[in-house]
């Protein structure tokens, strides 16, 4: 019986962790469409990483911690980080 339990909470893990990265997607789609409408013709996914790496690059230690509070946080607190999944499959 409770190994019947364990199972079926691992599953149940399992599953959320799923909808986690799937709701991830959704956000990150979201911010790659509003972008994409700031951007408009002049949008690709190459300059956004390119204008990320100079801004992180040139921004003070203090802007850095303040970006760096967003960072994912267990429970979805904080959601503007993107699963390096979605980079990956862009």
């Amino acid at each position: 019986m409770i190994d019947n339990n364990l199972t079926r909470l691992d599953q149940r893990i399992q599953r959320l962790k799923k909808r986690k990265e799937k709701l991830y997607t959704q956000i990150a789609v979201a911010y790659l469409k509003e972008t994409e409408k700031i951007f408009g013709k002049e949008f690709s996914l190459e300059l956004i990483l390119e204008m990320l790496d100079h801004l992180w690059t040139f921004s003070s230690e203090i802007q850095k911690q303040e970006w760096k509070k967003y960072e994912n946080k267990e429970g979805g607190k904080n959601l503007r980080t993107f699963p390096p999944s979605f980079i990956r499959s862009y």
